[in-house]
């Protein structure tokens, strides 16, 4: 019986085209002072893709003051694409970072006639989304020095960070360490500039503690750290 239901499926869905541009870096920085930054496109499948980039603000409003040139591309297999991104002058927050999304659609071309072995075919459209950082001049610390600022502070199942900088500040991970024994905090993420942000943990902690972090910067690597609790 799978072996028949196995057969049937694989008839069926005789052909897929799946989609195959990927984006060099894991997020996106601009600096203030940059007339024009480059984000570099990828083919890395057998045949040519459309490939749609546009950004966006946090509240998925297109209306935001970059331009991105191509906005639409052909790119052939095994072949780059540059975009340029470009920041049009409108005012932003200049005490901090303003952050967006860069997002790439890419769809696959629909299998010629002479591929078709049954007029039934799947096609993967795959629209990936990355960080986009604003980052003005002249801000109050280096990105650097920012994640050494964070402040900590324990509330009872919860390990509470106060970002005090002027940096989104990513963590992948976040560890309350105290003598011998190790709290994980749950759903480790990004926090604002200027915000606080409380993270669970399966028990009550009490008393003096260490953090144990880890972030991404801006080139996606992990940069481990250890604060003090308040």
């Amino acid at each position: 019986m799978m072996r028949i239901i196995f057969v049937l499926f694989f008839c069926f869905f005789s052909l897929f085209s799946q989609a195959s541009v990927i984006v060099y870096g894991t997020r996106v920085v601009y600096n203030s002072n940059d007339k024009s930054i480059n984000v570099e496109l990828q083919n890395e499948g057998i045949k040519p893709s459309l490939v749609q980039v546009w950004i966006e603000d946090e509240k998925k409003n297109t209306k935001v003051p970059f331009i991105i040139s191509p906005p639409v591309s052909r790119i052939e297999p095994n072949n780059r694409q540059t975009l340029r991104i470009s920041y049009t002058g409108e005012s932003l927050p200049k005490d901090r970072e303003t952050l967006f999304y860069f997002n790439m659609f890419d769809v696959p071309p629909k299998p010629s006639e002479n591929e078709l072995t049954s007029p039934s075919y799947l096609q993967f459209a795959v629209n990936s989304k990355l960080k986009l950082f604003f980052r003005p001049n002249n801000l109050s610390m280096t990105v650097s020095e920012a994640r050494e600022k964070v402040e900590w502070d324990l509330d009872g199942k919860y390990i509470v960070a106060n970002n005090v900088t002027p940096y989104y500040i990513t963590y992948s991970s976040i560890l309350v360490k105290q003598g011998n024994r190790t709290y994980k905090a749950k759903n480790a993420d990004m926090i604002p500039p200027f915000s606080k942000m409380r993270f669970q943990m399966d028990t009550t902690v009490k008393g003096s503690a260490q953090v144990e972090w880890n972030i991404i910067d801006d080139f996606g690597a992990h940069r481990e750290g250890v604060s003090s609790i308040n």
